[in-house]
């Protein structure tokens, strides 16, 4: 145990002062420094201790680099640009870490290609800005123009994971006619779903108490009806605990079918230039008739009757209401399967 001390205190004991070893001694002592700080003062001293942390990685890869080089790759670049993605993350939390991952790539690139244009001065032995040599100018050139492209690719991930947070029924598109787009998940729930069954409820409270002549009437009257269904829909849209931007683009159609009264509901996006997009499904809602025994308290009679027994008698006992039973939604486009019918969705309605 003894060897193995005495052998890291002389790896990091320098030789002479301007060495790696001493910018890292330097980074370890601002952090033990810092860890007494508090407030602004902790920060500048944090940001100097990763500053000299970066330049001691950055001297010593470079130091090491016959060691550390797989092949014909030499990765110190991209350790010294990791770090520094580290040092922006750590002590400014505001940037966007999808930044720093987007940056990593170029500023490596940089710093691979740094070197070329640094040479020493003949005469003073000082460093000094230089053209890089014509042979290296193409491996330069295409160093940059590859980080870049990766760059490119990796902001481009983070776009498409932003329209996928914000439209999540992209999630069920056949993104497979697409170059450079693997959908993982093929079977992914379209926001569809959640639209209906948000509708279905919707729509049993706003049949719920109507007598049927009154359910007829508001079936017959569907454009008016629907309308004011999807408004209701919106506005319960609003108040689900996560709301998207799509939610605004979502429409409700609505058509009865056959059978007695099937309401058929369809939800769809369609986008401010009216082109619809993304998958529609449909809702089948069977609404029946069904008859009921009022109870004593709501049989209104009016006190001027004069004779109340032989009116009460007259008075009928029973009223007629819907019942809704709707089946799962599905996409019209699927017909492999026969829907499935939820289970009776019966209400005092």
């Amino acid at each position: 145990m003894k060897d193995v001390l005495l052998d890291i205190r002389k790896t990091l004991q320098p030789d002479r002062w301007d060495s790696w070893q001493t910018l890292m001694l330097m980074a370890v002592f601002s952090a033990v420094l810092g860890s007494f700080a508090t407030g602004l003062t902790q920060i500048i001293i944090s940001s100097c201790g990763w500053i000299w942390l970066v330049l001691s990685v950055w001297w010593v890869v470079y130091d090491y680099k016959k060691q550390i080089t797989l092949g014909f790759w030499f990765p110190g670049p991209w350790i010294v640009g990791g770090m520094m993605a580290l040092f922006l993350s750590s002590n400014f939390p505001i940037i966007p870490k999808s930044a720093l991952l987007i940056l990593w790539a170029p500023v490596s690139a940089a710093i691979a290609v740094l070197p070329n244009f640094i040479q020493s001065n003949k005469v003073s032995k000082e460093p000094e800005w230089a053209k890089p040599m014509l042979t290296k100018r193409q491996g330069i050139l295409l160093l940059v123009l590859s980080h870049l492209l990766i760059a490119c690719w990796v902001q481009f991930y983070f776009l498409l994971q932003t329209w996928l947070m914000a439209y999540p029924s992209l999630r069920a598109e056949n993104l497979g006619r697409g170059n450079f787009i693997v959908n993982l998940q093929p079977e992914a729930d379209t926001r569809a779903k959640d639209v209906l069954k948000i509708s279905e409820a919707a729509l049993k409270d706003e049949l719920k108490g109507k007598s049927w002549p009154e359910v007829e009437r508001w079936l017959l009257e569907t454009n008016r009806s629907m309308a004011k269904l999807q408004d209701e829909v919106q506005i319960r849209l609003g108040q689900q605990p996560v709301r998207f931007p799509e939610d605004d683009w979502w429409k409700l159609d609505g058509k009865v079918t056959g059978g007695e009264y099937d309401l058929q509901l369809q939800a769809y996006l369609q986008r401010p230039n009216t082109q619809r997009m993304g998958h529609n499904m449909t809702m089948l809602c069977r609404i029946n008739p069904k008859t009921i025994t009022l109870p004593p308290e709501k049989i209104a009679i009016r006190t001027e009757d004069v004779n109340l027994r032989e009116v009460a008698k007259n008075l009928p006992r029973f009223k007629t209401i819907a019942t809704i039973k709707c089946e799962a939604p599905n996409d019209p486009s699927d017909r492999s399967s026969p829907p499935q019918v939820q289970d009776d969705a019966t209400t005092g309605i």
